[in-house]
C-alpha cells in the first residue's frame, strides 16, 4: 500500500525524473516521465528566453554548439567511467538537468529562426535538403536500434545521437519550402498531428492492457496486424481524449469569465503550452504554432507508437 501511495504521489506531482531510482521513473503511466521533464523546462523557459533574446546570432550559434559539445563530453565521460547502463540511461535520457541542454539548444535555434533572413535557396534544393535530413534521422535510428559502434552505446543513443538530425529536420520543416514539408502540411497529417500529444500519453498504457487482454483470452496476432490495431486504437482514443479536453476547457472558460484569478491563470498556462513548437513560428505569440513543427512531432510520435507495438508483439 505504501509503495502504491509513493508512486501515486510522485506521479501526481511529476517528480518521476527527479528521483534516481528506476522504481519511480516509469511508474503507473510510463510515458509520464516526459511530463516531469517538460514541467521543469516550462519553469525555466521565461528566464532562458529573456537571456537568449539579448544575444546576437553569432553567439546563439556558439551557445548551441557549446551546449551540445558539453553534453557529448559528459556522455563520453560517464561512458568511460564504467557506470552501469541504468545509471547512464538516467543521466543522459531522464535527468531534467541534462535534458535542459536539449531544450536550450532548441531555444537558440528558435531565436535564430526568428532572426533569419529570407532564404534564396530554390525549392528543389530545399526538397533535397529535407530528404537528406530524413535519411540522416533514419541513419540515427538505425545506429540506435542496432547499437552500432560507439554512438550506439547507451551513453549516446538516447540523446546526443539524435540532436543534430532533430534540429536540422525541424528547422527545414518549419521553413516549409520542400516537397516533404508541403506533404506534411496536408490536412490529414495536420489532423493526425493534433492528436499526437494525446496519443503519446496513452499509447503505452493501451499496449499493456491489450497485451493483458490477449494473454487472458489466449489470442495471437501477426506483428503487423497487432501494430496497426494498436495504432488505430491509439488514434481513436486520442480523438476521444482531445474532445474531452475541449469540453473541459469550455467549462473552465465559463468559470474564468466569472473569476478573474482563473482567467489569469489560464492565460499564463496558455503562454507556456507547446513552447518548443511555438519557437518555430513566424509570429511571437504561443497560440499560433507552425503546422510543420506539429507534423514533425507527429512523424516521431508515429515511429514511437509503431515501434513500441511491434516490439511488444515480436
Amino acid at each position: 500500500v505504501l509503495s502504491c501511495a509513493a508512486e501515486l504521489g510522485v506521479s501526481i506531482f511529476l517528480l518521476q525524473t527527479w528521483i534516481p531510482s528506476s522504481r519511480f521513473w516509469f511508474c503507473l503511466n510510463g510515458v509520464a516521465w516526459y511530463l516531469s521533464v517538460q514541467a521543469f523546462l516550462y519553469a525555466i523557459f521565461p528566464g532562458l528566453l529573456a537571456l537568449l533574446k539579448k544575444v546576437d546570432t553569432r553567439r546563439l550559434r556558439c551557445i548551441a554548439a557549446a551546449i551540445f559539445c558539453a553534453q557529448f563530453l559528459f556522455s563520453l565521460a560517464i561512458w568511460k567511467a564504467g557506470l552501469s547502463g541504468k545509471s547512464i540511461f538516467y543521466l543522459t535520457y531522464l535527468c531534467p538537468l541534462f535534458r535542459a541542454g536539449d531544450f536550450a539548444i532548441s531555444c537558440c535555434m528558435g531565436c535564430l529562426y526568428h532572426s533569419r533572413k529570407k532564404e534564396r535557396i530554390p525549392h528543389g534544393a530545399f526538397s533535397l535538403l529535407e530528404l537528406a535530413a530524413v535519411l540522416f534521422s533514419g541513419g540515427c535510428f538505425f545506429i540506435a536500434a542496432r547499437q552500432v559502434g560507439a554512438l550506439g552505446a547507451v551513453a549516446f543513443r538516447y540523446n546526443v545521437l539524435f540532436t543534430p538530425s532533430a534540429v536540422l529536420l525541424v528547422w527545414l520543416l518549419a521553413v516549409g519550402k520542400g516537397v516533404i514539408s508541403r506533404l506534411l502540411s496536408a490536412k490529414p497529417f495536420l489532423w493526425l498531428a493534433g492528436l499526437s500529444p494525446y496519443g503519446f500519453l496513452i499509447h503505452q498504457v493501451l499496449i499493456r492492457y491489450m497485451e493483458l487482454a490477449a494473454n487472458k483470452l489466449g489470442l495471437t496476432a501477426h506483428p503487423v496486424v497487432w501494430t496497426l490495431t494498436v495504432f488505430l486504437l491509439t488514434l481513436c482514443l486520442s480523438s476521444f481524449y482531445k474532445a474531452l479536453e475541449h469540453r473541459v476547457r469550455k467549462r473552465h472558460a465559463k468559470a474564468a469569465a466569472q473569476y478573474p484569478f482563473i482567467r489569469n491563470l489560464q492565460r499564463n498556462l496558455a503562454e507556456l503550452k507547446f513552447v518548443v513548437f511555438s519557437l518555430f513560428t513566424k509570429k511571437k505569440h504561443c497560440q499560433t504554432q507552425n503546422p510543420m513543427a506539429f507534423s514533425a512531432f507527429f512523424t516521431y510520435f508515429s515511429i514511437i507508437v509503431l515501434s513500441h507495438a511491434y516490439i511488444s508483439e515480436t
